[in-house]
């Protein structure tokens, strides 16, 4: 599959075009028996769980046997649907549905989380919260997960999930070494210091030494549910699996653009997540519902939502401009086009709007109606403001490729603002969907003028080789010439 036919859309966002040069298929080879799985389900049975809970757990842990990708989250909902079934569990929970989305994308449709990846939580079994639980209990739960890993001896276990223990001391052993297959952060990378190792050793109970290579990773909810409107987060987790199933067919190969995306997701984490050491551990995002945490409200979310519209007109404007007054190369103009940071305006403008559509599909009291009927009302004013200004700007830009999306994009968002002044209208959804394919229209053109700039950089660099070449022709000594003397022609007989 060329990178064009791949799909341009994964957690509601368009992919970064740098990624989707990177979705392969991955083979999946998997013939010996490991008793993970019949672990899980004994572990289950002796805690007495209901036997629809024990059949899902264990078939989200599978398949049956050593290598593969294995994941590990931290705990189940207390609320899953087990009794409907494994699709159903998977469609109700946004980490598991996040993590299906990724898989099946970045592989090209070869891997299924159902059938091929297996997923083991920390705590298997154990929805409440650790701090209410024994510690026995608790030393008992990790130690099943950490043999669990170790008798599936994946090729590469995704750690997206931590535990954090209340009472947790220098000597606490309650874990085990199931520390060991725990995150270690947002954004940070395995194998950047001595201190996060790519490749683990674990203990088997009976078998000695597992070796275990690692991809660091976070769990899904804090990119789906705790910040929901940050896409760069989103951007992350696919890139993880990218990681992941690359590590898996042996060509993963790190570059810079992948750093900064790290780096980026790591300040975003430090600057509205980071716990003070005297405040409580977080609660595991895979204990509540998406309505108990997300805790803004729809004239919140119109605040957020007016920011990007200020950036994003600030941000076209600008670069209409610039590539109205100078005949770029595709070097510039992909390098002008890739630092404005378009397409992730248009990506948390989609998800900002899926937010704000979500709550006007649940209501309010009366008591606040008016507040949130204003903020719509801001909300498609700024809309109809801004497609307009797009619509001009776009006008100007002579017919180039950017100025022909950005229009085309403008017109598709105007579309959604009904009514008349000043009772302004905005359809949410049909103006998420409008900004998600803007954004996914710009992700096209980074990816085209990102082929161009390699191709120019390419022929320049055969120019260069050329002229080398020519050069140490020139340069080069005459070599001296040696003139032997005819020799005489003998007559005829």
């Amino acid at each position: 599959m060329t990178p064009n036919a791949q799909p341009k859309v994964c957690l509601d966002v368009a992919i970064d075009h740098r990624m989707r040069r990177l979705f392969e298929p991955v083979p999946i080879d998997l013939t010996e028996p490991s008793d993970h799985v019949s672990r899980i389900e004994a572990r289950g049975r002796s805690l007495k769980r209901p036997s629809d809970e024990v059949k899902v757990t264990a078939q989200l842990a599978g398949p049956s046997f050593k290598g593969g990708i294995a994941i590990v989250l931290q705990q189940p909902r207390n609320n899953h649907p087990f009794g409907k079934g494994l699709d159903a569990v998977v469609e109700d929970c946004e980490s598991l549905s996040a993590l299906s989305d990724i898989f099946t994308t970045v592989s090209c449709g070869t891997l299924d989380i159902r059938t091929d990846i297996a997923i083991i939580d920390l705590l298997p079994y154990v929805a409440e919260n650790v701090g209410k639980v024994h510690d026995d209990y608790l030393k008992e739960s990790f130690h099943v997960s950490t043999q669990a890993i170790c008798d599936k001896e994946p090729e590469v276990l995704l750690c997206a999930g931590k535990i954090w223990l209340p009472k947790a001391g220098r000597f606490d052993n309650r874990k085990g070494e199931a520390w060991k297959l725990e995150n270690v952060g947002v954004g940070v990378k395995l194998g950047s210091n001595p201190k996060l190792p790519i490749k683990t050793r674990i203990r088997h109970e009976n078998n000695g030494l597992v070796t275990i290579s690692k991809v660091n990773g976070f769990h899904p909810s804090y990119a789906m549910n705790y910040h929901s409107h940050v896409s760069l987060l989103r951007q992350l987790q696919i890139l993880i699996g990218v990681e992941t199933c690359r590590t898996l067919r042996g060509d993963w190969e790190d570059e810079q653009w992948m750093e900064d995306l790290r780096r980026r997701c790591q300040n975003i984490s430090n600057s509205i997540s980071t716990p003070s050491p005297k405040s409580p551990p977080p609660p595991s995002p895979s204990q509540r519902s998406v309505g108990r945490y997300s805790t803004k409200y729809l004239p919140e979310y119109q605040e957020l939502y007016s920011d990007k519209l200020l950036d994003l007109g600030k941000s076209t404007c600008s670069l209409i401009s610039g590539t109205r007054s100078t005949k770029k190369s595709p070097t510039a103009t992909y390098d002008f086009l890739l630092s404005s940071g378009l397409s992730e305006i248009c990506n948390d403008a989609t998800l900002i709007l899926r937010q704000m559509a979500r709550l006007q599909r649940k209501g309010w009291p009366e008591s606040v109606a008016w507040k949130n009927e204003a903020a719509l009302n801001e909300a498609a004013t700024e809309t109809l403001q801004l497609s307009e200004n797009l619509v001009k700007a776009a006008k100007q830009g002579r017919g180039t490729q950017l100025a022909s999306v950005i229009q085309q994009g403008a017109k598709c968002i105007l579309t959604n603002v009904n009514g008349k002044k000043p009772d302004y209208q905005l359809d949410l959804d049909g103006a998420c969907d409008a900004f998600l394919e803007l954004a996914a229209d710009i992700e096209t053109l980074l990816f085209d003028l990102l082929v161009e700039k390699e191709e120019a950089l390419n022929a320049l660099g055969q120019e260069e080789i050329l002229s080398a070449m020519l050069g140490e022709m020139k340069l080069a000594p005459k070599a001296a010439v040696t003139v032997i003397p005819a020799m005489p022609v003998p007559a005829p007989f």
